[in-house]
């Protein structure tokens, strides 16, 4: 599995009462992804109860969105406290939990690294400083072999998030690992 290190600070992120792990909808294109070794893991180490998972196709897929549960007239995700505002698994949240407020997007056959522009502490100034410096990191992760091979095995990591992303950079091998992933699995 592949740790990313946090970009906004983990008292930011517990206290935000933003976006991310809440829904308007059951089925949302922003419900995280969790790959199948992240949720043997999880299961393994006695952080989730196998239960939470139970139900959910893994045969055949590599990648599964959790389902959301409804609490008040919101949707969340089923390792999230809303009472507590708190995440139960954030020390062991799944990548794509790890890359928010970051996303990985295709847009005209290309993959992207794109920013979910509905992130409170993407809207703040002090987010713009560390942002240049992150965005190199995370290129380096990106297009490294192991995120590529891991890709290659997980290709719906990558979803088309439409107009509530700011595209950033390019991607041309992640692009170039999915149309190969594609061509090999045309049902995607």
């Amino acid at each position: 599995m592949i740790k990313v290190k946090q970009f906004i600070p983990q008292k930011v992120c517990l206290d935000c009462r933003g976006c991310c792990c809440r829904y308007a909808q059951k089925d949302t294109i922003w419900a995280p992804f969790f790959m199948r070794e992240e949720i043997l893991d999880l299961v393994e180490k006695n952080i989730v109860p196998s239960s939470l998972f139970s139900g959910i196709a893994t045969q055949g897929n590599e990648v599964v969105r959790p389902r959301l549960t409804k609490y008040e007239d919101s949707f969340f995700c089923p390792c999230f406290d809303p009472k507590e505002n708190k995440c139960k698994i954030y020390l062991y949240r799944p990548f794509d939990c790890q890359l928010y407020p970051f996303v990985l997007s295709q847009k005209d056959n290309m993959v992207y690294l794109a920013a979910a522009e509905n992130c409170p502490y993407t809207q703040e100034v002090r987010a713009i400083e560390a942002t240049e410096e992150y965005i190199q990191y995370l290129l380096g992760i990106l297009s490294s072999d192991r995120f590529l091979q891991l890709v290659k095995k997980n290709p719906d990591l990558i979803q088309d998030y439409g107009q509530d992303v700011a595209y950033l950079f390019p991607l041309p091998k992640l692009s170039q690992v999915i149309h190969a992933s594609s061509a090999s699995h045309p049902q995607r």
